[in-house]
């Protein structure tokens, strides 16, 4: 569920929230100085790249670890603490993005206009900041319970050398293994 979710408001995030953002600053900059329109777009630009990295590192690394523990496989060479170290602070740059607004604003632009765009960027803010305790309070943890786990077949921890096949049943994607003893993460099965 937790990945489901995160995965959608990525979605919304880069498809639906960014752009409607990227709108407000192009229409309120048609106003601005070529150089100041230009530092305002950029740094948006910019800011919104590092999103957009920020998310695929999650949905090609992270979430795959995550569904692969849930069904029983690890590999030993993944840890959700060396994702943890990507977990960039996107909130910061947004509280730049407002700074440099404000400070690029066109005298022209209607109140309308300056409220919504300053209201867009706060909630985005608040939102990606909700994004990020979901994840570092109840995701990482999680995770990190799911690496501890021993190996349902031997008892030697995950991060010990486990030199017997593991055998386990994906509660998603059915049974695999080799004596064809179906066990779970929760438990025998």
């Amino acid at each position: 569920v937790l990945i489901s979710l995160a995965r959608k408001s990525h979605d919304y995030y880069l498809h639906r929230r960014l752009p409607h953002i990227e709108s407000h600053l192009r229409h309120i900059s048609d106003r601005l100085p070529e150089a100041d329109r230009d530092v305002l777009l950029r740094f948006f630009a910019k800011y919104s790249e590092e999103v957009r990295e920020h998310f695929a590192y999650e949905e090609q690394l992270v979430y795959p670890h995550v569904e692969a523990l849930q069904c029983g496989r690890w590999d030993e060479r993944l840890r959700i603490a060396d994702f943890i170290g990507h977990h960039g602070n996107l909130e910061e740059k947004l509280s730049d993005l407002l700074q440099i607004v404000v400070r690029y604003l066109p005298v022209s632009a209607s109140c309308d206009d300056v409220v919504s765009v300053i209201y867009d960027i706060m909630q985005l803010s608040h939102d990606l900041n909700r994004h990020s305790v979901i994840e570092e309070k109840i995701m990482v943890p999680y995770v990190e319970a799911l690496e501890k786990q021993t190996c349902p077949l031997c008892g030697v921890g995950k991060s010990d050398a486990c030199r017997r096949p593991p055998v386990f049943v994906c509660r998603r994607r059915g049974a695999s293994g080799v004596c064809g003893v179906g066990i779970s993460v929760f438990g025998a099965v």
